[in-house]
């Protein structure tokens, strides 16, 4: 079986790329949530900005693999928040 050439770079195969972006999202919401003068709708604005800025920064991921980091920002924020919560993710 041919892998495709992209096949090394996927995000399952990269686990301290995976365990990295999940860390930059939670210091990052941890960070953002110290701020009192921000609403709850303007910290989640300002995370996915400041997250999607350290991942385009990020000369060392590929720009495909960083496209992925950036549509997942999101969801994992939302897991994020429900997993602090001691809410069982859906």
């Amino acid at each position: 079986m041919r892998r495709s050439k992209f096949y090394n770079y996927t995000l399952f195969n990269k686990p301290e790329n995976n365990l990295e972006y999940g860390l930059i999202v939670v210091k990052v919401m941890e960070t953002i949530d110290n701020v009192k003068s921000l609403s709850g709708s303007n910290k989640y604005i300002v995370a996915v900005r400041c997250i999607t800025e350290i991942i385009n920064e990020a000369k060392s991921i590929p720009d495909y693999i960083k496209n992925d980091f950036i549509l997942t920002i999101p969801g994992l924020i939302e897991a994020v928040i429900q997993l602090t919560k001691g809410v069982m993710l859906k």
